[in-house]
């Protein structure tokens, strides 16, 4: 999913801006159930001795927790014991403004990504997998090379990288075993499973029983530390095809899209969330893994868990499985 703010700001978000979003979204979605009973009680006569109605709100700054790891990766922890569930949002300080000329729709493109599994997940063989990847990319670059020759490329030499360049994608996808990231999570009950990226920040959310908390940080952070963008350009087409279905098929999608550019002339938000076609026809995973390494970092995340879970339990998982993400220097 893919979004972009109405009128978005002159300037870049702070981390407490992203504090406040991540803890704000999940808080009042755990809130709604209980605030809506109390703005609709029965109708009865009012009584000037009657006491306010009690919605739990009152004291929602004094159950914020916070913290970071010794890594620089920030966590809000609020306890919700109302039903035995947790939910979180990670945001990250980047987006499609983040993104140069060539490359615009790539920070939506490590939204797509995030679900693809790890080194251990989604492989049924990563020792075989990882060197097939590398073969994939390597065609890939060639089949660029022989493209951007423009007037001077050679039709045979272009027709016979392609087809290399198929016979590579297929071999590398022998090893993937499909939606496991998302089906290990959904078999343990997650609900809600998404992600969105704006200009200025990618979000990503869900939902599990209380008893999974273990689980998610495992997942979570799995998918932080150790990522392979496998499938990566059959995905890049599903992304064509959200595009086209978005923007080129829709007349406010069109309509919006040439608004932002022309009012954007010299400003990154004038690039739009879902990439120029141009681009998506041309960047490549390691493009991607550029982008990820540069901005997915701990000190430019901030992870918000609400629900029913206690700090003092949870900290010592979050730091199991989160801890060991690498330092970086801030983009």
């Amino acid at each position: 999913m893919l979004v972009r703010p109405m009128r978005p700001g002159a300037a870049r978000w702070p981390l407490a801006t992203l504090r406040s979003l991540a803890a704000l979204g999940l808080a009042v979605a755990l809130f709604a159930a209980p605030v809506a009973a109390a703005k609709a009680p029965p109708a009865r006569k009012k009584s000037a001795t009657a006491a306010p109605v009690k919605t739990g709100l009152e004291n929602l700054e004094k159950q914020v927790e916070e913290f970071t790891l010794p890594n620089g990766l920030e966590f809000i922890v609020v306890e919700r014991h109302n039903a035995p569930v947790f939910s979180f949002q990670t945001v990250v300080n980047a987006g499609s403004s983040d993104e140069q000329v060539g490359t615009t729709g790539i920070a939506h493109m490590m939204e797509h990504m995030a679900f693809k599994g790890t080194t251990v997940v989604g492989t049924s063989d990563w020792k075989a997998e990882k060197p097939a990847l590398d073969a994939e990319e390597t065609a890939w670059q060639a089949v660029l090379d022989e493209r951007r020759k423009g007037i001077h490329t050679d039709s045979t030499r272009l027709a016979q990288a392609e087809a290399a360049f198929a016979e590579a994608q297929t071999a590398a996808n022998r090893y993937v075993v499909s939606n496991q990231y998302s089906k290990i999570l959904e078999q343990a009950g997650a609900q809600d499973m998404n992600a969105y990226t704006a200009d200025d920040v990618t979000a990503y959310f869900f939902s599990l029983p209380s008893n999974r908390l273990e689980l998610w940080a495992l997942m979570e952070g799995g998918r932080l530390t150790h990522p392979v963008f496998r499938e990566f350009y059959k995905e890049r087409d599903v992304v064509t095809e959200e595009r086209r279905m978005r923007t080129e098929s829709s007349p406010i999608g069109r309509l919006i899209e040439q608004f932002t550019a022309a009012a954007f002339i010299a400003h990154p938000y004038g690039y739009p969330v879902v990439g120029w076609p141009s681009d998506l026809k041309a960047f490549s995973a390691t493009d991607a893994a550029n982008f990820f390494h540069k901005y997915y970092i701990p000190s430019n995340m901030v992870v918000a868990v609400v629900g029913d879970v206690k700090t003092a339990e949870a900290m010592p998982v979050i730091e199991k499985y989160f801890g060991r993400l690498p330092k970086a220097p801030q983009p």
